[in-house]
């Protein structure tokens, strides 16, 4: 028996799972369909070490089978480490277009695009760096709403820059965030909520294929 891990818009999803069969070098396993369907749309299978593996594994999908529960895999890696693993709370991605405003401490405003949120941190996508780096005090503002909600609910948190990741044209700030109880709240509540609506999608995208 394994425990699969695949992230799904930043919400893991992890079920255990058997070995049917060994065919060279694929391997038939049996897991639940909501593990399966996320192994396929990722095109990838993560297995987290046990008693058997001393390291985690990535495997390439080679056939799914939804009508049995089944997933052949093939191409099985070694991996130094399980990011996912690592993190200390569900991290969405969010279904809005939220402008974010990294507010440096006497300095100047940087401006981009939420890219993902959780409990203890966020990311944001710029083609702006005015003077952020790694390790800097940010004061982070955005409007966070979902599709249920008429109005919009401002985020204001205080920040630490813990890691920048250069793209070819632009910036992706990873962030350590410090909310106090009313921010907090709001941040629970929006992510309580997508999470909802991310396993729902993927329920939908399971549809598609056991009709």
């Amino acid at each position: 028996r394994v425990q699969f891990l695949n992230l799904y818009q930043g919400v893991p999803i992890s079920c255990e799972g058997d070995i049917i069969s060994i065919d060279g070098e694929s391997v038939t396993f049996q897991t639940e369909r909501l593990q399966e369907i996320a192994m396929k749309l990722d095109g990838q299978a993560f297995i987290i070490k046990n008693d058997y593996f001393t390291k985690h594994i990535k495997a390439d999908i080679v056939y799914s089978n939804f009508m049995t529960n089944t997933v052949t895999l093939n191409n099985f890696i070694y991996l130094l480490n399980m990011p996912a693993l690592q993190r200390e709370s569900v991290r969405v991605h969010p279904d809005i277009v939220a402008t974010v405003y990294l507010h440096q401490f006497g300095g100047c405003e940087t401006s981009g695009r939420l890219y993902d949120l959780s409990m203890h941190g966020l990311g944001v996508l710029s083609n702006q760096n005015n003077g952020v780096f790694s390790g800097a005090k940010v004061f982070v503002s955005f409007d966070l709403s979902t599709t249920k909600q008429e109005s919009a609910d401002k985020i204001e948190v205080e920040a630490e820059v813990i890691n920048i990741i250069q793209y070819k044209d632009s910036y992706r700030y990873c962030m350590r965030i410090f909310p106090d109880a009313k921010m907090s709240e709001k941040i629970v509540q929006y992510i309580n909520q997508r999470e909802k609506e991310i396993i729902q999608n993927l329920e939908d995208e399971l549809k598609e294929y056991i009709i």
